[in-house]
């Protein structure tokens, strides 16, 4: 990470404060060296913190934007606020990764020990799909019973063993998809 990565993070979390988009600039560079000098300095002490402490620059000036809100520019990067409602944010961040990971291993246990007995001469995850009950797919079946959660449903659709059309959540799919990316622990 360098001065420009962030320079560019708070630039984002700007836009996204603000609804707007931002593109990034070509020359970034130049763009820093446009600043004040106090402004540089703030950006370069920045990096050094987030550098040190290895923290994720988009949350932390997510929270800067959170606490001053249209206020909140690089005489405010080092308060103290702001880490305070970083690493709440981190925890809860964590949280919900461990209970998406967990709604996801209790539903593939649940595919796996209601497939135990049957006779699978197609790929597991296949022949479950095009299983049918009372007209619609197995998943969907089992979705709408509560036997299995959002993601798993969703994770059967990305990799192709679910089309579409037979997905109860498919409004929803980019969202629950980007859930599942953010664990790094299901295989996608």
């Amino acid at each position: 990470m360098d001065i420009t990565d962030v320079y560019i993070s708070f630039k984002k979390c700007q836009a996204k404060f603000f609804n707007k988009f931002y593109r990034i600039p070509k020359h970034p560079l130049e763009k820093i060296d446009a600043l004040k000098k106090d402004y540089q300095l703030y950006l370069k002490t920045v990096l050094e913190i987030l550098e040190e402490k290895r923290l994720d620059p988009n949350i932390y000036f997510t929270s800067g934007f959170e606490i001053f809100g249209p206020k909140f520019s690089y005489q405010f990067f080092l308060n103290e606020k702001i880490m305070q409602v970083y690493e709440e944010k981190k925890k809860s961040h964590t949280k919900h990764n461990e209970n998406v990971v967990k709604s996801f291993k209790k539903s593939y246990e649940y595919v796996k020990e209601y497939s135990k007995n049957r006779n699978v001469r197609l790929s597991f995850f296949l022949d479950y799909c095009h299983t049918i009950i009372d007209g619609i797919p197995v998943p969907t079946y089992q979705y709408n019973c509560g036997n299995i959660c959002k993601y798993f449903i969703t994770w059967l659709v990305y990799k192709g063993w679910l089309s579409h059309s037979d997905n109860p959540i498919d409004k929803q799919f980019d969202v629950i998809m980007n859930e599942l990316k953010n664990t790094y622990t299901i295989p996608l």
